[in-house]
């Protein structure tokens, strides 16, 4: 009986062979993420900043829009508000096509 209790085989635990291996590698994986977490931290900085850009952008070209409307108007010119919608173009194109007027406005 004592032969057969030195014939079992020795236990080996799954675990401590994928801690082994994860320590290994720990070092490789702690370099990759610092360097993908910056390169990716960096983009979202520079795409934060591009997008308050972009919209002040924007808010001057309302801005400077909003004085030139107001100057076509002080003058009687033509402006952004007098723009037809699309069933006025259609019932005006529709007149001057009845009408027998050719030509440009």
């Amino acid at each position: 009986m004592v032969l057969w209790a030195l014939a079992e085989p020795p236990v080996v635990d799954a675990s401590y062979g994928l801690f082994s291996l994860f320590s290994t590698f720990e070092p490789f994986f702690r370099t990759v993420s610092w360097i993908l977490g910056g390169a990716v931290g960096i983009y979202l900085i520079l795409l934060t900043i591009r997008v308050y850009n972009e919209r002040l952008k924007v808010q001057i070209l309302k801005d400077i829009r909003y004085d030139l409307d107001q100057l076509n108007i002080h003058f009687g010119v033509r402006h952004s508000v007098h723009r037809p919608h699309f069933f006025k173009k259609f019932f005006h194109g529709l007149f001057r096509l009845f009408s027998g007027k050719r030509g440009g406005r």
